[in-house]
């Protein structure tokens, strides 16, 4: 994983080979989990833990061919085990804090 602190929607499926149509599709369906920060002019902007989130949800879909629903349970009968796992990666708090320094400076 890059020692960046966000990233933009084309570096996110660039990391995870989920196309950018993809993600923002996700992101509606999978709201809870996959909440990107976005800059005053609307530009998405991920964390670390958004994009470990997005490569389990490409392996629920695509390798163990899960429906939307059932990933979407997958991940909330494992998110306390995978928030512990994620703790130190990046939150979207931490993510918005950089985006208004970022704005300021």
């Amino acid at each position: 994983m890059p020692t960046q602190l966000v990233f933009s929607i084309h570096e996110v499926s660039q990391l995870t080979g989920v196309p950018s149509h993809t993600i923002r599709f996700w992101e509606k369906g999978f709201n809870v989990h996959v909440r990107p920060a976005k800059t005053p002019g609307g530009q998405r902007r991920y964390c670390n833990r958004d994009i470990e989130i997005i490569k389990i949800i490409k392996r629920l879909r695509y390798q163990e061919k899960y429906t939307i629903a059932g990933a979407i349970r997958e991940l909330e009968r494992n998110s306390n085990k995978r928030m512990k796992d994620t703790a130190n990666a990046g939150t979207a708090d931490d993510t918005q804090k950089i985006l208004r320094v970022k704005a300021v400076s």
